[in-house]
């Protein structure tokens, strides 16, 4: 994995936190269904190494606007949301659960429709 990210960041390994990001989807996505080229590049590697830490879950757009943070919140919706949501957030500021990220899942392209649909994604540091 290193060697594949040096490769890839020009010789800069060392720098930054690798993540590995794996998109929850139904099999057999489109792009029509996924609008980005993420969906058709190769991946390297095909799957995360087993001892790659699971920091949590984000509900994010195809771009990767995460909808946990940057969907212009008003103070209003920040006092409805923070009651029910701020437990299921770990110190990651990323949902503790699947369960967690498909129900934030729902409230975000409903409140957020210009921009949805949102889309589940579970990061882990690679190490």
């Amino acid at each position: 994995m290193r060697e594949c990210y040096a490769g890839a960041a020009g010789g800069r390994a060392g720098r930054g936190v690798e993540i590995g990001i794996e998109l929850f989807a139904n099999p057999g996505l489109t792009l029509d269904q996924f609008p980005s080229p993420l969906l058709y590049k190769k991946k390297v590697p095909t799957k995360l190494p087993e001892s790659a830490l699971i920091l949590g879950f984000d509900v994010a757009t195809t771009a990767l606007i995460s909808g946990l943070s940057n969907t212009d919140y008003t103070p209003q919706d920040k006092e409805r949301l923070e009651a029910k949501w701020s437990q299921k957030l770990n110190d990651h500021g990323l949902l503790y659960s699947l369960d967690d990220a498909e129900g934030f899942q729902a409230i975000t392209n409903e409140r957020d429709a210009r921009d949805a649909p949102y889309w589940i994604y579970r990061l882990s540091r690679l190490t």
